[in-house]
């Protein structure tokens, strides 16, 4: 498969999580609220070049308030990966891209991180959490919470991962959904 074509598959693949995402998790981080989502790809404009590529940021999400001048927005990482990694309860982030650049583990800006596994099969959400990046961060440049590094032998990135319970040990864990037991 080329780049290309993976590329194709893997943004397919997001779009779908995302809209899955919107039934799932966000009604459980912004719950009785209606929140409207910008997409923030990279590649589409200029702010959306620095928002997604230099910021981490995938999109914001508007949390609609009555009485107020304008939504609070609140920007949003996403990652969404496929089924058979969910036995790991681990979050991935990037350190260094295949080119040696520096990624999302030193660039990160956004308030939350929507992690999930999703089945593109069955168009179905199977577990999600929402992490609160500045939390995460924090204990991170601590030293206090726990993590692995890794290197992905396929395309050489490094990242590290992070236990869903060490997360949740540190408060960082605001909103979760799991299709096992919250369906909905």
């Amino acid at each position: 498969m080329t780049q290309a074509a993976y590329d194709q598959q893997r943004s397919h693949f997001t779009n779908e999580a995302h809209q899955a995402a919107k039934q799932t998790i966000y009604p459980r981080l912004f719950p009785n609220k209606h929140v409207t989502f910008e997409n923030t790809l990279v590649g589409t404009n200029t702010r959306n070049d620095i928002l997604d590529g230099q910021l981490g940021i995938d999109c914001i999400a508007r949390v609609h308030i009555p009485n107020e001048h304008a939504p609070i927005p609140f920007t949003i990482q996403e990652r969404f990966r496929d089924p058979q990694y969910q036995s790991r309860q681990d979050v991935t982030i990037r350190k260094m891209n295949p080119s040696g650049e520096l990624s999302e583990m030193y660039k990160i800006a956004s308030m939350y991180f929507v992690y999930g596994y999703y089945n593109r099969h069955h168009k179905k959400m199977l577990q999600a959490i929402a992490i609160n990046t500045a939390i995460m961060m924090r204990f991170l440049a601590l030293g206090r919470l726990p993590y692995r590094q890794q290197t992905n032998g396929v395309n050489q990135t490094t990242f590290i991962t992070i236990n869903f319970a060490d997360l949740r040990s540190y408060g960082a864990i605001e909103a979760t959904y799991d299709h096992a037991r919250d369906d909905i």
